[in-house]
């Protein structure tokens, strides 16, 4: 029976409205970790953050998200590793819309949906999107994003910084 009731419970504070807003953290953070695969110690999120489909995403250790920022996770297996930093107004988006098949108009088809995997000690800039759509995306250790910047594919060289829409390689961290 509690499980039921949790389960209404999300769906009306998480689904129904499917883009709440979270300003009232204790309490936001209480129906994340309801609702989301696991949640590290010391997630901070600023005013305005939006999380979506945070079902299966696991959130690692001392996360930082800021104002402004939306996690569209659709509902697909995503991890946030630790020591993330995320400025304000930064995208997540794990959908694409189906355009392939032109005998069916763009609005109906199928909306395909990948995961995005951030590992730990990675730095995303302000207004940062990450869009995962028909493949995942992983950015690995170390990385920074400059601000602005679009990422849809692997950022693979650990500790490089990357700017840029699409993001590209700039140089490491440590030159």
């Amino acid at each position: 029976m509690r499980r039921l009731l949790t389960k209404l419970f999300m769906f009306l504070f998480l689904d129904f409205v499917p883009y709440m807003r979270l300003g009232r953290k204790k309490f936001h953070l209480i129906l994340l970790k309801l609702y989301s695969k696991k949640i590290g110690v010391n997630l901070n999120f600023h005013y305005g953050v939006i999380f979506h489909g945070t079902s299966k995403t696991t959130f690692g250790n001392n996360i930082d998200i800021g104002n402004g920022s939306m996690l569209g996770m659709g509902g697909q297996e995503c991890i946030i590793g630790n020591n993330v930093m995320m400025g304000g107004d930064v995208k997540l988006i794990t959908i694409e819309h189906g355009y392939k098949d032109k005998s069916i108009p763009m609005k109906l088809q199928k909306s395909i949906y990948s995961p995005i995997v951030i590992e730990d000690d990675v730095w995303l800039g302000d207004g940062v999107k990450v869009i995962s759509g028909n493949k995942s995306v992983k950015i690995s250790k170390g990385i920074i994003v400059g601000a602005g910047s679009i990422v849809t594919k692997d950022l693979n060289i650990e500790n490089g910084i990357y700017v840029g829409s699409p993001a590209r390689f700039l140089k490491s961290r440590f030159e």
